[in-house]
C-alpha cells in the first residue's frame, strides 16, 4: 500500500515539476547572440538616386560631396533607423543618357528619392522621365528658365540651384551696388556665352535686363569645350576689342575659362572689369597666373569658413575625406543637396509621398554654403525653389575672396583689371 501510493505520488511530483519548469524562461532553448542576429529582419537602405558626369570635375566634386553628406548620416545611425544608400550614374553630360539614367534609377533601382543633376542640357533631358515616374525629386542642376517651365505643375520636385533670371537679378544688384561704391562703370557690356542652354538662355535674360536698365550691351555665342567646341575664341576676342566694353563677362563652364583668358593676353585685350560665370571653376584655377582680379559670382568659397560655422564644418570635413579643398560651389550645393532630404526624411518619420513633400515644404535649414534658414518658395513658375543666394567674389593671390554681400565680404575689390602676367 505504501509502495502503491509512493509511486503515484512520485508520478504526480514529477509531472508537477515538469509543469513549473515549463513556466520559467530558463527551460526554453535560448538561441545564442549571433542566431539571434541572423533571425532579426535588416529593414532595407533608404536609396537616393542621382546622376552626375562622372567623366568632369564637375560631376567628381559632386559625387565627392553626396557620398560625404551620406556617409556622415550613416555614421550618426543612417535614417529612420535604416542605413542611407547613394546609387549613382554617369549622365556623360548628354541629354539621352541623363533620361536613360533617370529611368533606371525609376524603374531597375527603384530609388525613394531623386536627386543630383548638373547642367541645363541634362537637365531639360531628364524633364520627360522625371515626369513618368513622379519620385519625390530634390534636383540640383538645371538652371535654366527653360527647365522651370518644363516642371510646372510638379508638386513632387523641388529645384535646389537658382534660375538664370534669379541669378542675373542678384548679379546685378552686387555689380551696380559694388561699382558705386567704387567709383566706376558698367555702362557697356560684352558677354561672351556658351550656345546650349545654359549660356543662350541666360544671354537672353541679361540682354534685354540690361538694355532696360540704360545698359549698351553686346554679346558672341561659342560652343563650349565641355558640349564638344574646339576652344578656338580668337573670332570672340576681336569682336569684344571692336566693341571696348567697362565689363567683359562670359558664361560657359569650366573647360572654357582658361582657354578664353589665355585668348585675351595673346590680343592684349584687358578690359577694366573681368568676370566669369561658369557652374564650376576650372580645378585649382587659383593658382594660374591668368587667375589674378578676375571676379565671378558663387554661392561657396572656401573664404566663408571663416564667417560660416556649416561652411567651416563642410570644409573641414571634405578635407579630411579626401585631402584637398573643395573644388568650386558645386560640392557645397550637392552636399546640401543631401542633407535638405535627409533633413525632411527624419521630420516626415517617413518615405510616404505626400508626407515627405509637405517636410520638405517646411525646410528650414543651415546650409554649407553660407546661407541661414535655407527655405523652398515659389519661383516664377514652380512651386519649390529653394532660396540659396549668389555671392560676388574675385580671386586675389590664389584665393577666392568674397567681395559682396559686405556682410561675408572677406576683401576689397580690386579695380581695375591689372596687367596680363609676362
Amino acid at each position: 500500500m505504501n509502495k502503491r501510493l509512493s509511486k503515484w505520488g512520485l508520478l504526480v511530483l514529477v509531472g508537477l515539476l515538469c509543469l513549473a519548469l515549463a513556466a520559467f524562461p530558463a527551460c526554453t532553448s535560448t538561441p545564442s547572440g549571433e542566431e539571434q542576429e541572423e533571425e532579426e529582419e535588416e529593414l532595407p537602405a533608404i536609396l537616393l538616386g542621382a546622376t552626375f558626369s562622372l567623366s568632369s570635375p564637375i560631376g567628381q566634386e559632386q559625387q565627392n560631396a553626396a557620398e560625404l553628406a551620406v556617409d556622415e548620416i550613416n555614421a550618426d545611425g543612417g535614417l529612420l533607423g535604416r542605413d542611407v544608400e547613394l546609387i549613382v550614374y554617369d549622365d556623360g553630360a548628354d541629354a539621352t543618357v541623363a533620361a536613360a539614367a533617370v529611368t533606371k534609377l525609376c524603374t531597375q533601382d527603384d530609388v525613394d528619392v531623386i536627386i543630383g543633376g548638373m547642367s541645363s542640357v541634362t537637365s531639360l533631358g531628364a524633364v520627360s522621365a522625371l515626369k513618368t515616374y513622379q519620385k519625390v525629386t530634390v534636383w540640383l542642376g538645371g538652371a535654366s528658365h527653360l527647365f522651370e517651365e518644363a516642371m510646372v505643375g510638379c508638386d513632387w520636385f523641388f529645384h535646389v540651384h537658382p534660375w538664370d533670371y534669379m541669378q542675373s537679378a542678384q548679379q546685378y544688384v552686387a555689380l551696380t551696388t559694388v561699382a558705386a561704391d567704387n567709383d566706376f562703370s558698367i555702362q557697356r557690356v560684352f558677354v561672351a556665352y556658351e550656345d546650349s542652354a545654359f549660356g543662350a538662355g541666360s544671354w537672353a535674360i541679361l540682354q534685354p535686363a540690361l538694355e532696360a536698365a540704360g545698359h549698351t550691351v553686346t554679346g558672341q555665342s561659342f560652343t563650349s569645350a565641355y558640349l564638344g567646341g574646339t576652344g578656338d575664341f580668337g573670332s570672340l576676342i576681336n569682336a569684344a576689342v571692336t566693341f571696348d566694353p567697362d565689363y567683359f563677362a562670359v558664361v560657359g563652364y569650366d573647360a572654357d575659362i582658361a582657354p578664353l583668358l589665355n585668348t585675351m593676353k595673346e590680343q592684349a585685350f584687358n578690359p577694366p572689369f573681368i568676370l566669369g560665370a561658369p557652374p564650376s571653376w576650372p580645378v585649382g584655377f587659383g593658382s594660374n597666373p591668368l587667375s589674378e582680379a578676375v571676379c565671378g559670382f558663387t554661392m561657396w568659397t572656401p573664404a566663408l569658413k571663416d564667417v560660416s560655422s556649416a561652411a567651416e564644418a563642410f570644409y573641414d570635413a571634405y578635407v579630411a575625406e579626401y585631402g584637398e579643398e573643395p573644388p568650386d560651389y558645386i560640392g557645397a550645393l550637392t552636399y546640401d543637396n543631401v542633407m535638405i532630404v535627409a533633413d525632411a526624411i527624419q521630420r516626415a518619420g517617413t518615405l510616404d509621398k505626400a508626407a515627405l513633400i509637405t517636410a520638405l515644404e517646411a525646410t528650414d535649414y543651415d546650409s554649407a554654403v553660407g546661407d541661414d534658414d535655407v527655405i523652398f518658395a515659389a519661383s516664377n513658375n514652380i512651386t519649390h525653389q529653394a532660396s540659396f543666394t549668389v555671392k560676388l567674389f574675385q580671386w586675389q593671390d590664389g584665393i577666392a575672396q568674397i567681395i559682396y554681400p559686405y556682410e561675408v565680404a572677406t576683401a576689397d575689390l580690386i579695380y581695375p583689371h591689372p596687367a596680363w602676367p609676362s
